[in-house]
């Protein structure tokens, strides 16, 4: 009965508007403003891969400033290398299209090791106005 009471006791005499605090999310929890990548193609070249993909921009923001993300885990041994870069600094950058619609193709670098068979690659992109895409998955396989 004494608990009760210390309850009871403790309530306020009107109650208040809750406080509400609101933060940021983390970058690859944010929303993506309305860009979308899709329809990946990959392709050997001579020292590097090339990484082809559609992208679809609500805002319009697509440049060669904007930021191209990879992940690149390495198989069998699971060891991860990530990097981001602005599409003009790749020795193959190109945006096909204009800032809402086109095609963005890249290289890309993978350090194969002596015991990888293949590489297991996640792509972003995040245009100059802090908008990330959605994220593509693919499966590099090494030559023997």
């Amino acid at each position: 009965a004494a608990t009760g009471a210390l309850a009871l006791a403790s309530l306020p005499k009107e109650w208040e508007t809750p406080a509400v605090e609101v933060g940021a999310l983390p970058v690859h929890a944010q929303v993506s403003c309305g860009l979308a990548i899709s329809n990946v193609e990959v392709s050997r070249e001579e020292l590097f891969y090339s990484v082809s993909f559609d992208y679809d921009d609500a805002l319009g923001d697509v440049s060669l400033d904007t930021v191209v993300r990879f992940e690149v885990t390495s198989q069998p041994a699971g060891f991860t290398q990530s990097s981001e870069d602005v599409i003009s600094d790749f020795a193959l950058g190109i945006v096909s299209g204009d800032g809402s619609t086109g095609t963005i193709t890249v290289s890309l670098s993978v350090y194969t090791g002596s015991v990888s068979t293949s590489a297991d690659v996640v792509v972003s992109i995040r245009t100059s106005n802090g908008c990330w895409s959605n994220e593509l998955s693919f499966t590099i396989t090494f030559p023997n």
